[in-house]
């Protein structure tokens, strides 16, 4: 089999090599030898036992195809149609954000705030994957959670995802915009949202990865941002057990704006968290009265 035979099969290094020459893929040689495995369905010591080994035809027209969407900034997620969130691996759809490392601070701060509490009620506004909220279930197997979306699309994703996690019978998922569809008795311990935050200005100027592949629904956040933080922070409480807790994602330039917020609406200990950029990440509040 000759290597410049078009029609046979071509070794799948000559094929990573290729595509990191030409350099407009976007990703470097670990991250694009990943992304190869993870669609190919290959151990990734495959080229280590077999340096020579060759795809299948189906292989390599699959693989082309990857190249091709990574070169038109196809994220490689969206091209997966999965990603990985917290060690668990998460379907992605078009309705929903690809779940990205920073969020996985929200998963820490939940169960640090959870603690000892027994058999816990969680509620997750706006969650998309449900890579938050199964996180969380996957970590306490006495928690009982509760998924809330507007979108019918991203809601059919998260049960997917709660289907394939093993997590089904402790998660529920309801159509609601924002609270409407909670149940207010008897009450939750914690409620976690990564919420829409961006101003609708800066929306037009994002990368074209996120701009024109996440939903508009899960990132503008209205004219300053701060739509969803409003509700939440006017109605969270009345949906907390005494000394319930909210946690929340915030833009890097939001810690003071949404504090204000809650401060307003009466919650109290709030305590704003970093991420390891060293940016302001989350808000951690409690319900007022406790």
């Amino acid at each position: 089999m000759r290597e410049d035979d078009e029609a046979a099969p071509r070794r799948l290094r000559t094929l990573l090599q290729n595509a990191l020459n030409q350099g407009e893929t976007g990703l470097d040689a670990p991250a694009l030898s990943a992304f190869v495995f993870s669609l190919l369905g290959l151990d990734r010591l495959t080229l280590v036992r077999d340096p020579d080994f060759r795809l299948s035809s189906e292989q390599e027209k699959a693989l082309n195809q990857a190249l091709d969407a990574l070169q038109q900034g196809r994220s490689p997620a969206r091209i997966l149609g999965r990603r990985e969130f917290w060690s668990l691996e998460f379907e992605v759809s078009d309705a929903t954000l690809e779940p990205r490392p920073e969020t996985e601070l929200l998963v820490e701060l939940a169960l640090a705030v959870l603690g000892d509490q027994q058999a816990p009620r969680i509620a997750d506004l706006g969650t998309g994957t449900g890579c938050i909220l199964l996180s969380i279930l996957s970590e306490r197997p006495d928690a009982q959670g509760w998924g809330l979306d507007v979108s019918a699309q991203a809601l059919a994703t998260a049960k997917h995802n709660a289907d394939h996690l093993g997590l089904s019978a402790r998660a529920q998922f309801l159509q609601s915009d924002w609270f409407e569809a909670l149940p207010s008795a008897p009450g939750f311990d914690l409620l976690v949202s990564n919420p829409p935050y961006i101003t609708s200005a800066v929306v037009e100027g994002l990368p074209p990865i996120v701009r024109d592949q996440d939903p508009r629904l899960a990132l503008e956040g209205g004219e300053d941002g701060l739509d969803a933080y409003r509700i939440l922070a006017c109605q969270g409480q009345s949906f907390l057990k005494p000394g319930g807790a909210i946690i929340l994602e915030i833009g890097f330039d939001q810690q003071e704006s949404v504090g204000a917020l809650f401060r307003e609406q009466g919650w109290q200990r709030g305590q704003c968290h970093h991420d390891l950029a060293g940016q302001p990440r989350s808000w951690l509040w409690f319900a007022g009265g406790v």
